[in-house]
């Protein structure tokens, strides 16, 4: 497992899922009552976007590639990790 698939550990999956819809949840409810949660609100998000099978997430691989030399995966080939010489 690499540092970007823990997310897909099986035995995280759940505990994830329910745990993000209860955190939603309070985001939902602090920002209709005028709570500022911006912490919270930016941990909804990247879970979120970390999700997304397109941008902005792959955006955000592509600079850690370009900047760090980082690898990214295609859509094309999922399970090959890809460097590319910006």
């Amino acid at each position: 497992m690499t540092e970007d698939d823990w997310l897909a550990a099986e035995p995280l999956q759940q505990p994830l899922q329910d745990g993000m819809a209860a955190l939603a949840e309070i985001v939902a409810r602090a920002h209709r009552s005028r709570v500022p949660v911006p912490a919270l609100g930016a941990t909804v998000s990247w879970f979120d976007a970390s999700r997304s099978t397109r941008l902005p997430q792959n955006l955000t691989q592509a600079q850690r590639d370009a900047f760090g030399a980082h690898t990214f995966r295609r859509i094309e080939t999922p399970d090959e990790p890809v460097h590319h010489e910006w």
